[in-house]
């Protein structure tokens, strides 16, 4: 899978909450669709990043290093996901 192209923000339904905005990104992209961090308040308002995994041997072997170390100098790990973010109010935002 390749990095999402800037059109696919186009075909985004309008989402009124984070949860139809997860379920839609779930159902397009399943198990490569998974959750990384939540924070309070980042803009204004509760918000979800979520890693779109593109290769997942990469994307694995990435996050063992992550968490082995707390942090990697592997700059493939960072091209085997794109980060996709979410508000409470379903407000999507695609990280390319």
């Amino acid at each position: 899978m390749n990095k999402l192209i800037r059109e696919i923000e186009l075909i985004l339904p309008e989402f009124k909450t984070h949860n139809d905005a997860r379920e839609w990104f779930k159902a397009k992209f399943g198990d490569a669709f998974v959750w990384a961090e939540s924070e309070d308040d980042i803009i204004g308002e509760p918000t979800s990043f979520y890693h779109l995994i593109l290769d997942r041997s990469v994307y694995n072997a990435f996050m063992r290093r992550l968490e082995e170390y707390g942090y990697s100098t592997w700059m493939d790990g960072l091209t085997s996901y794109q980060e996709i973010q979410i508000t409470e109010s379903g407000s999507v935002t695609i990280v390319y």
